[in-house]
Order: structure tokens, then C-alpha cells, then sequence
């Protein structure tokens, strides 16, 4: 209820909600019982957090453009230690991408690995070509083959293993380089 009026309200009714309600100051204090609970031995976040700190940026941006709330967390002598360790952290890890560093070059599927599935030539090379779907039958007239299943390179499957498994390593060890 907060968010949507601070999101969707007019500047004088978010002025009036933020001075009548002390919501800067509330926040400030439940950020600093927060942090005091993190810091004894075995302790952790409480679980309102999130939605407070997400309150208090948003409180955040909208002082940017409203001189009467900047002048309130001006005021607000716990604001600045808020703003610097809680906001900060929370903006510090919203920053980072989902999942961790994005690889500059997928070691694993280079193109070495779909050799085998690129020879054939690409159909859009030749625009006089048919496609593949216009020379074959329909997927519905044709039968799967389950006995037909032959592997063509045998000879060379211990190597492609020893050749997976030294990439493998190989990344394992650029993942814990770049932590």
C-alpha cells in the first residue's frame, strides 16, 4: 500500500503520508534493530526487511525531484548511516547479474563440439534450393527407426571424453580464479 502511494500519488499527498505517519524515522529505526540482530552471533535478517528497504529507496528517488522530502531525510540524523550501509548493500547486490560474472567464451560449446552436426550446407545459401520440410516427407509419414542406432565414431569417443573433461577442468578453475 506504501509503494503504490509513493509511486502513484501526488507530491502533496506523499509529503502528507510520509510527516504524518514518521515513516522516515520508523524506517531508520527498524533498519538499525536490523542490523544490531545480524550482528550478535547466529543472527539474521528479519524477514520485513526487504520490503522495508525497498520503501526506503523508493522514498529515495523519489527526494531527487521533491526538495519538502529531501528536506525531511536531511533532518532524519539516521538516515545517512541508513542510506550508506543497508541501501547501499541492497543497491550493491541488485547491481550484480542474476547468476554470477557472464563467461566471456562458453568454453564448453565451441564449435568444435557441433562439427559433426555442421557439415551439411545451409539451405539459405542457395535461395534456388528447396528447404529440407519441401524435399521430405511430413513428420507424420515418417517412422522412427529405434534399431538403427549405430554409433558412427566410436573410435574417437575416448578421446572426445578426455577432451570434455580437460574443458571441464578448465573452467572449473577460470570460475574459482575470477572469485
Amino acid at each position: 500500500m506504501f509503494l503504490y502511494i509513493l509511486n502513484e500519488s501526488k507530491p502533496e499527498f506523499r509529503l502528507a503520508v510520509i510527516k504524518k505517519t514518521d515513516l522516515v524515522r520508523q524506517l531508520c529505526v527498524a533498519d538499525e534493530k536490523n542490523r544490531a540482530e545480524e550482528s550478535k552471533q547466529g543472527g539474521i535478517r528479519r524477514s520485513y526487511m526487504g520490503h522495508l528497504l525497498n520503501l526506503a529507496s523508493n522514498i529515495k528517488t523519489i527526494a531527487k525531484d521533491n526538495v519538502d522530502i529531501r528536506k525531511i531525510l536531511e533532518e532524519e540524523p539516521k538516515w545517512d548511516e541508513m542510506n550508506k550501509i543497508s541501501l547501499a548493500d541492497k543497491e550493491r547486490i541488485q547491481s550484480k547479474p542474476l547468476g554470477g560474472v557472464v563467461p566471456e567464451k562458453p568454453s564448453l560449446l565451441d564449435d568444435h563440439h557441433f562439427a559433426a552436426y555442421n557439415t551439411e550446407t545451409n539451405a539459405t545459401d542457395d535461395p534456388d534450393s528447396k528447404s529440407d520440410s519441401e524435399d521430405s516427407e511430413s513428420s507424420e509419414d515418417q517412422e522412427l527407426d529405434l534399431d538403427d542406432d549405430v554409433d558412427l565414431d566410436s573410435e574417437t569417443d575416448a578421446d572426445d571424453y578426455d577432451i570434455d573433461q580437460a574443458e571441464v577442468l578448465l573452467s572449473k578453475q577460470e570460475i574459482e580464479a575470477v572469485e
